[in-house]
């Protein structure tokens, strides 16, 4: 018989950790050592965890909850080795080489102004030649109204451009009981004015939340089970008005709202009836914008899940599963091996899983709800194709779409688009090169450099721009530098036109003899290598693949991009 011992320790996987320290996050630091101290002993990928550098520029005692940080990033397979300044109001800078540094300060010791933000922006910068990464802590002052916090952050933040300064938008976290934060009395004893509870908290946070975030692959997607998980109550046993949101998961609400305005996909996985569901959402219990799929029936969770990921096209070590049944949560994890699993045992863990599952949060991510509400649109698409094409034959498929699509050279309106683009796509990009704002900069700037975005609408939706090609000129020989197209433009077709038809537009403005695609193998990108393995077959005739392909001028006139059933737009 499986008891909680051997569903919390038994195997020690990441996951079993998890719910075992989120659940109990009101129990004392030493639980959490123990715990951690045996996920190691017991753990066979304890040698896995990364070891990064951390530099703290301070002017107040952070060293306390620093060195509680990594009994939380353990779970995330992440270690730290922490530097630190010295107390220093004038944030001296120390020219060392740091995986990410972080500005932490009591604010109390300086004037909130415009002379403040550009001073301290002018550091981040400074700070960032040499760290992958600049951390700002946000302004947090003892008896400042939350008001004024708020908009006092909001100027903040727009101080910051360099694309390697990351904001921590962690106020509400922060100051949730903002009596309980602060220790006053005993701050000339602590070196900073944060109580002892307010250091642990920013320890979690940082350790299981932020740190995470920026390490590790995000949750792209969270699926959700429903009785007694987003809400109290059993629809099919206790009917429709006898179901309701408790305290915490009116809070989770708002949480997971907040997380989809910022890009997270919410999704269903239910043993329910699908018609109990949808009284669920008529009697607006739950808002129904916010989830898709909506999987309610009475078949095994995980083959449920299996579809969804399907329909999302996001990868499994990408999504989150949280259900209230630990048998349900074991048999999705057994199943789907790769996929986060969090047992909700009660709704003071499922708000806890939200605060603080890690890399649930992007920081880097600025997606709006609108952006979101566009994917979600974009995707039912995406399953009325797959039903087009499965009721019609392969040659009027295309034909029935009416696709069109647009190109655009050098166009810097749509510069946010394509540090986007090229910084979040996995599976059809060619070298996972992932640009700086600065790189791209310097691609509009340069003559011999140049950038296509591409754009896709059909029948069903307008995807907007799904892909962006970046090219450079050397010599006589343009270089294809990278590829990155969207998923939710792939299945139809279109790769030739993402490749050659901005190859045919140069070859109308510049002279060149050859072409060069390089490719580097990743950990998802392999329908882009079968790509470029099945169109070396068909037009260079070799049964090898090669990483580079070297394509004659002579030969890439041969190659096709036309069609009568795709209109092609190009706007200079």
């Amino acid at each position: 018989m499986l008891s909680l011992y051997d569903v919390e320790f038994g195997n020690m996987t990441s996951y079993n950790i998890i719910n075992l320290l989120l659940a109990s996050m009101i129990q004392e630091i030493k639980n959490y050592n123990k715990c951690i101290n045996t996920f190691l002993k017991n753990s066979t990928n304890s040698k896995q965890v990364k070891l990064k550098k951390i530099f703290f520029l301070r002017n107040e005692q952070v060293e306390n909850f620093a060195d509680k940080i990594n009994n939380y990033s353990i779970i995330s397979k992440l270690k730290f080795k922490f530097s630190f300044s010295e107390y220093d109001n004038n944030l001296t800078i120390i020219k060392k080489k740091y995986d990410l540094s972080i500005i932490w300060l009591d604010y109390t010791f300086y004037k909130m102004d415009n002379q403040f933000f550009k001073w301290i922006n002018s550091k981040a910068n400074e700070l960032s030649k040499f760290s992958n990464y600049v951390l700002i802590k946000p302004i947090i002052i003892p008896d400042l109204k939350y008001s004024k916090i708020v908009k006092l952050n909001n100027l903040y933040k727009k101080t910051f451009t360099n694309e390697k300064i990351i904001f921590l938008d962690i106020i509400d976290e922060l100051l949730e009981d903002h009596k309980t934060y602060w220790d006053l009395e005993r701050s000339d004893f602590f070196g900073t004015k944060t109580s002892l509870y307010g250091q642990e908290l920013q320890a979690k946070l940082l350790g299981l939340k932020v740190f995470p975030s920026i390490f590790n692959q995000k949750i792209k997607s969270i699926i959700f089970d429903l009785d007694d998980t987003l809400y109290t109550g059993v629809i099919g046993e206790d009917g429709v008005k006898k179901i309701f949101l408790d305290k915490n998961q009116k809070k989770a609400e708002k949480i997971y709202s907040s997380l989809f305005k910022k890009g997270t996909l919410l999704s269903i996985c239910s043993k329910n009836n699908a018609n109990d569901v949808k009284e669920v959402f008529k009697n607006k219990i739950l808002n129904k914008k916010l989830f898709f799929p909506v999987q309610a029936n009475w078949r095994i969770k995980s083959k449920n899940i299996q579809e969804i990921q399907k329909i999302l096209k996001i990868s499994f070590h990408n999504i989150l599963f949280i259900d209230n049944n630990i048998s349900e949560v074991m048999e999705v994890k057994k199943s789907i091996p790769e996929i986060n699993v969090f047992w909700a045992n009660n709704s003071e863990s499922f708000i806890n899983c939200l605060k603080f599952y890690p890399n649930l949060k992007d920081y880097f991510n600025s997606n709006s709800n609108k952006i979101n509400s566009k994917r979600i649109f974009d995707l039912k698409a995406s399953l009325k194709r797959d039903e087009l094409k499965s009721n019609s034959k392969n040659d009027n498929y295309l034909a029935i779409l009416k696709m069109k699509l647009e190109y655009r050279l050098n166009n810097k309106k749509e510069f946010d688009r394509i540090f986007s683009l090229t910084n979040k796509v996995n599976q059809f990009i060619f070298t996972y090169r992932r640009f700086t704002k600065t790189e791209i900069r310097e691609y509009f700037n340069n003559p011999n450099k140049f950038i296509f975005t591409i754009s896709l609408r059909d029948k069903f939706s307008d995807s907007g721009n799904i892909g962006v090609v970046f090219f450079s000129k050397i010599n006589n020989t343009i270089y294809l530098d990278e590829l990155c197209v969207s998923c939710r433009a792939l299945g139809r077709k279109l790769e030739n036109y993402f490749i050659f038809y901005p190859l045919k537009i140069l070859s109308r403005k510049i002279t060149f003899d050859n072409f060069s695609i390089k490719f580097v193998n990743g950990p998802k990108n392999k329908p882009a290598k079968n790509y470029l393995e099945e169109f070396q077959k068909k037009n260079l005739k070799r049964k090898i693949f090669k990483k580079k392909l070297e394509i004659p001028f002579a030969t890439l006139k041969k190659i096709s991009v036309k069609n009568k059933d795709i209109a092609i737009n190009f706007k200079n």
